[in-house]
């Protein structure tokens, strides 16, 4: 990984399966969101054809409360065809080893699309996790690369994650 400040700690872990970039911690210095920490990862300049790096949450213990919803920003850098999956799963480990063996599933999460303006934020929505239980875990699962068409290279950006609940 190149960058200087990567993500990592508090309970956050983040895995690069395939690529050598991962998920960094930068200060936002766009209008929509200035002065913020927040998670990015793009492949720009990565020289991989294939980067695909995982960003995963501190777990999750669905059973201590009655309801539980997942909400979260996210912003691009770039208007392209990378792709940024959020997941869910209640059988991993917590290894990093073993996040590609583990069972995950897509939350339906609204991400900011490729056609939004820079530094616009989308606001996820509520995501109601009550469907799951036991200890779970929540992936921001980025895919891309660095083509020699730049065109699957983009940057998302993830902000103000939050777990809200109803005991």
């Amino acid at each position: 990984m190149t960058s200087t400040n990567p993500l990592g700690g508090n309970g956050w872990i983040t895995f690069t399966e395939v690529g050598r970039f991962n998920w960094r911690v930068l200060t936002s210095t766009d209008s929509g969101n200035p002065n913020s920490k927040i998670a990015s990862m793009g492949a720009f300049r990565s020289g991989d054809a294939s980067n695909i790096s995982w960003m995963i949450s501190p777990e999750i213990n669905l059973d201590a409360q009655d309801l539980e919803f997942l909400n979260f920003r996210s912003s691009n850098s770039f208007a392209d065809e990378s792709v940024l999956e959020v997941l869910i799963s209640t059988n991993w480990d917590g290894n990093s080893a073993n996040v590609t063996t583990a069972t995950w599933q897509k939350l339906p999460a609204s991400v900011v699309s490729n056609s939004e303006n820079y530094q616009n934020w989308v606001d996820s929505g509520a995501i109601d996790l009550s469907g799951f239980s036991g200890t779970a875990h929540i992936a921001f699962k980025y895919i891309g690369g660095d083509n020699a068409a730049d065109t699957i290279d983009g940057t998302y950006e993830i902000d103000n994650f939050k777990i809200l609940v109803r005991k």
